[in-house]
């Protein structure tokens, strides 16, 4: 039997999820655990989040080695990253939770210009 591998740093608890969109400086109104949306397998170790956020809500989770972070169900459609990654307007492949942050801290900051009318670029290169 083959085992699903995993992303080396799996996001696992509520507190983490909370972590990240703290670091990313966007405000959390609810976080709800769902069932892993990849495999089957994983649903009882890893299970995937919905985070509710003033803009609508940010679904996370792992996939066998990425974090797949999706915003379909807010009103931004903005893609996030020039990286080598699976991307689109509305959702992102991250191969870390340090890359995760970096998405999240951009996507904000697009919500955040957005909001104040701001034209200029959201600088895609935070590291």
């Amino acid at each position: 039997m083959c085992k699903a591998r995993v992303a080396v740093q799996a996001i696992t608890t509520e507190a983490q999820v909370r972590a990240l969109f703290l670091l990313a400086n966007i405000d959390v109104i609810s976080v709800m655990s769902i069932d892993n949306e990849y495999s089957p397998s994983l649903i009882d170790t890893l299970p995937w989040w919905k985070v509710q956020t003033p803009s609508g809500t940010i679904k996370l989770g792992n996939r066998k080695r990425v974090i797949n972070i999706d915003w379909t169900d807010t009103d931004v459609r903005f893609v996030v990253t020039e990286d080598h990654v699976t991307k689109s307007e509305t959702h992102v492949h991250a191969w870390s939770v340090g890359k995760a942050v970096n998405y999240l801290i951009v996507l904000q900051q697009f919500v955040t210009m957005r909001a104040s009318g701001a034209t200029e670029a959201v600088d895609l290169d935070e590291e």
